[in-house]
């Protein structure tokens, strides 16, 4: 949307308005992404080079509807156009794989109200023709078959239709315009919810606003405790009140930084007055035993957009569209609340989800921008993760057990060859690689080139599998083989030899091809190009050079925002003399008990330990238990359910004796956990957690300037687990607390840069903490 001085515009094409307005029928999948938009073009251009001279092609079309208070820009391009003929004729292309009968069954109908649209188009144009052949095109871009389905239409039908279509889009616009006049008067008043702001969180919140002001993409470091949902989320809304943006797409990364979004909203907007909505995953918001998304297995599927419309409506017109507000609307409306959570964002101020609905290319949502591609701004939560989330996205692993275990399934004959020739395809590549290399067959990792033969022939698995859908088993070994081969295929389609690399993993029968991306920089400096502004933040973002270079916008502004709490009532311990390196384990398992025990001795009171995996977890936490049977232990477990988690949280909060918890760095309970006051007040964090050394982050470091290629691939990782594992220490002005570090490795400067500025470090052999503690301690 633009505005005007006194009207605003709303732009969309032509495509967007029919599925909007004119979609009906099932969620399936199967049938609506047959095929990449560049194969569609060739093929379309490859067909059209036989057609006559008064041919037209790429028609561009355009259309203004003046409404009350507003104008709608419609525009598209038709395909191609021949007006020399007697009935002009007009064409639209669809490139897919899939089964076109069965295709055309199910989407059929929209490609002709796209279709439609652009004729009605062409005939306001060309008012003297009274009548128009339409002819609707299936293409496969491999073999360029065609299937034809064609009407023709008259000239009033068809201005009847575009008009009929475009006065359903102008009455939710209508709607949609009241609700921006009733929320932009709310947020002019906007008041910050508390009597004051949290020390150091107003300089938060200016710079934001002033960096939404200006259309910058901020990276802001500020501490745990110091208020950083409100202190972003309210500026934010207050761009919103002056027209700088649309809407707020808030992205986080935990269901804690869901709730903490959801609550700072409900705070700054106790009526109401804004529309937000969270995206909770699929599957854990549907509503069947497994996420199947068809239409045949699933009644929340079949005729989803038969029913969507007065869902929607009401679930717009209610309260924050929080999961249970979500599910309850869509139970009662009998439509996928996922789905339904995603039609909700095009109308909504506020959306609140993952990362990968920006940052993933695969599962990307068009419709957290809106309908109109609105201005919009990106926040960005634990922005510390960002990179090793965007470079997870990036990267594809094919298993050649998924292929193995496809092949035991009842399939047609010529499915089952392909597989077999595919997984002799794949037995090849090894035998040529180890050759090649001089490796043992057997077990070896290298990095090759990307096997550009290979790829071919998963570009061909791929189309015979969609050929043969309705052929093919209703089987989960399928569906992951399926979705395998496209992830490697898409994974395919961006590699870049600069920032992706393939490696080759063999043990015995085993093989993993993995296109691995090593620098995601670019690909989140694009992502966040596409919104008008954006503030990533953290407690975790030093060096701020660093994480710029990461996030690919060096160019950007930065802010440090100083911590709001005392500086002595954090003390930081640097024990050198306990060495947690694998070779020392064994030697110093008995000291480094010993030590955590004269942590928890010097003040009674809950304390975390923080390992870095969980195999020494384990020994150090039954080492410690048997040693001081006295004391009340709780260790995570790898695989814990959610309310298992929760009462992990809830023991260590409510315990009537001290509690000694053992955890993992990097895992759920020392990330975005809130343990205040009494609940925790002291962290050993044992190690540094350096990843282990491998080829993937080898070939990270090496793609990268030699000053930084370690830092990047190996330190940053480990010390931002370290920081954010401490971070769940002092939350509050009142708090005061113990951080030991052990590890001789912390008095190196590499490790110690990644330091928050606050810290006040000291070096203290393992015999001399106690006095440390104790003298800290007594001073509180």
């Amino acid at each position: 949307m633009t505005n005007a001085p006194d009207r605003p515009q709303y732009r969309l094409a032509v495509r967007t308005l029919t599925e909007f307005v004119c979609r009906r029928g099932d969620i399936h999948f199967r049938y609506d992404a047959a095929t990449q938009g560049r194969e569609g073009i060739e093929a379309q251009q490859k067909l059209q080079r036989g057609r006559g001279t008064g041919y037209q092609r790429e028609v561009k079309l355009d259309h203004h509807v003046r409404a009350d208070g507003f104008d709608v820009m419609l525009s598209g391009r038709a395909d191609g156009c021949d007006l020399t003929q007697e009935v002009p004729l007009v064409e639209e292309f669809k490139s897919t794989r899939s089964d076109v009968g069965a295709l055309h069954a199910h989407l059929g109908h929209l490609h002709f109200a796209q279709l439609k649209c652009y004729a009605a188009l062409l005939a306001l144009r060309e008012p003297h023709h009274s009548r128009w052949q339409l002819r609707l095109i299936y293409v496969h871009p491999d073999t360029l078959a065609t299937t034809h389905h064609e009407l023709v239409e008259a000239r009033g039908t068809l201005l009847a239709f575009l008009e009929t279509t475009l006065a359903q889009l102008v009455d939710w616009l209508t709607t949609e315009r009241l609700h921006r006049s009733e929320r932009d008067e709310s947020l002019r008043h906007l008041q910050f919810p508390f009597a004051e702001f949290r020390p150091r969180q107003r300089q938060l919140a200016a710079a934001v606003f002033r960096s939404l002001r200006d259309r910058q993409a901020l990276l802001a470091e500020a501490p745990t405790g110091c208020g950083k949902t409100l202190a972003t989320v309210f500026p934010a809304l207050k761009a919103l009140a002056e027209a700088h943006q649309d809407r707020i797409v808030y992205l986080t990364s935990r269901t804690t930084g869901q709730r903490a979004a959801e609550l700072a909203l409900a705070q700054l907007d106790p009526h109401a007055a804004l529309r937000s909505v969270t995206i909770t995953a699929k599957a854990r918001t549907c509503f069947m035993p497994e996420p199947v998304c068809d239409p045949e297995r699933c009644r929340y599927a079949r005729g989803y957009h038969d029913r969507l419309q007065p869902a929607l409506r009401e679930l717009l017109d209610g309260p924050a569209m929080d999961r249970a507000r979500i599910e309850a609307v869509a139970a009662a409306h009998t439509v996928c609340p996922f789905e339904l959570s995603l039609d909700a964002a095009s109308w909504s101020d506020v959306i609140i989800g993952d990362y990968n609905y920006v940052f993933d290319p695969v599962v990307r949502l068009a419709r957290i921008r809106g309908l109109f591609a609105e201005p919009s701004v990106l926040l960005i939560d634990e922005a510390h993760q960002l990179t090793d989330r965007t470079r997870t996205m990036l990267s594809s692993i094919f298993h050649r057990r998924t292929l193995r275990q496809a092949l035991t399934l009842d399939l047609p004959v010529e499915v089952h060859k392909a597989l077999r020739n595919f997984d002799r395809r794949l037995v090849t590549l090894r035998r040529e690689v180890a050759r090649t290399n001089a490796l043992d067959t057997r077990g070896f990792e290298c990095a090759i080139e990307l096997p550009e033969r290979l790829m071919g022939a998963v570009t061909k698995l791929v189309a015979l599998l969609a050929s043969l859908t309705d052929e093919l088993p209703d089987d989960p070994a399928l569906t992951e083989l399926n979705f395998a081969l496209w992830n490697l295929l898409r994974a395919a389609g961006w590699y870049d030899p600069k920032r992706f690399a393939t490696l080759l993993r063999v043990t015995g029968r085993e093989l993993e091809l993995e296109i691995a991306c090593l620098d995601p920089g670019a690909h989140i400096a694009d992502r966040l190009a596409d919104y008008d502004a954006s503030v990533r933040f953290s407690a975790t973002l030093n060096p701020a050079a660093l994480f710029q270079h990461l996030h690919g916008v060096p160019d950007q502004p930065s802010v440090q925002i100083a911590s709001p709490f005392p500086t002595e009532h954090l003390a930081v311990s640097i024990v050198p003399d306990v060495s947690p390196l694998y070779q020392d384990r064994e030697r110093t398992l008995e000291p480094l008990v010993c030590l955590i025990d004269t942590v928890v001795a010097a003040k009674s009171g809950n304390y975390l330990i923080a390992l870095p995996s969980f195999a020494y977890l384990e020994r150090v936490a039954a080492t410690y238990a048997a040693r001081f049977p006295q004391r009340q232990t709780l260790v995570q477990q790898p695989t814990m359910s959610q309310q298992a988690r929760d009462d992990f949280i809830a023991r260590f909060c409510a315990a009537q004796e001290p509690v000694v918890g053992f955890v993992v760095m990097g895992g759920v309970f020392t990330e975005s956990v809130d343990l205040p006051g009494d609940a925790l007040i002291g962290i050993v964090v044992v190690g540094i957690g350096l990843p282990p050394r491998s080829l993937r982050r080898d070939r990270i470091a090496a793609a990268h300037a030699d000053d930084l290629g370690f830092t990047i691939a190996y330190q940053q990782p480990a010390m931002t687990r370290v920081v954010q594992t401490a971070g769940r220490l002092i939350r509050t002005q009142n708090d005061r607390g113990v951080l030991c570090l052990v590890d001789p490795r912390y008095l190196n400067p590499g490790q110690r840069r990644f330091f928050p500025a606050h810290w006040r470090p000291e070096v203290v052999p393992a015999r001399h903490l106690g006095t440390t503690l104790e003298t800290f301690w007594t001073s509180a």
